[in-house]
């Protein structure tokens, strides 16, 4: 039986130099069986120098033999009691523009080191970055209270064939500009 796994680790940057990297291991316990280490990660990645601002980002991402899978990032504010809720302009403002980019360890694609690496996209409201096409990674939006831009959801698919047996992997590195 052929097992195939291909992951995407989230590694979160902001001005303030803060990083959170995650991973996920999969292998096979016994045969017929295995088991895959599942994380959530409820802190969230300071993005203002103040920590008035936190983003929220997958601590990782599995990629789906067919189809896509959500890659989702939104903003926390802290409100008047400390407590992290969900910005709104009236309430609880983000009180800046925050821009966030992406960049990709191996240019949108996953490997397992030996075998050839399989090219991967993500895909976000408007635009998409893999291997073809800005490799490099960009900016993917701005959050704004103007806009009430508070999450800037993605998908992550393959582009080409699924891997063959192996854990395959990648690492995301998103950053996060106040003032952009």
């Amino acid at each position: 039986m052929k097992k195939r796994m291909a992951t995407l680790a989230i590694v979160g940057a902001v001005a303030v130099a803060a990083m959170a990297p995650a991973t996920v291991f999969a292998r096979d316990a016994a045969p017929g069986s295995g088991f895959t280490a599942v994380t959530y990660n409820a802190d969230g990645l300071p993005v203002t120098t103040d920590g008035h601002v936190v983003a929220m980002i997958p601590a990782t991402v599995t990629l789906p033999d067919t189809g896509t899978r959500a890659l989702n990032v939104s903003l926390q504010v802290a409100n008047a009691d400390g407590e992290y809720v969900n910005p709104d302009a009236a309430t609880n403002p983000i009180n800046a523009k925050i821009q966030m980019s992406v960049t990709s360890t191996n240019e949108f694609k996953v490997t397992d080191g030996g075998l050839p690496a399989v090219k991967y996209q993500y895909t976000y409201t408007s635009g998409s970055f893999n291997s073809d096409d800005n490799a490099s990674g960009g900016v993917v939006g701005t959050f704004d209270d103007a806009t009430s831009t508070y999450a800037l959801n993605g998908t992550v698919g393959f582009t080409s064939n699924t891997p063959d047996d192996g854990t395959y992997s990648d690492t995301l590195t998103f950053s996060f500009a106040a003032g952009a």
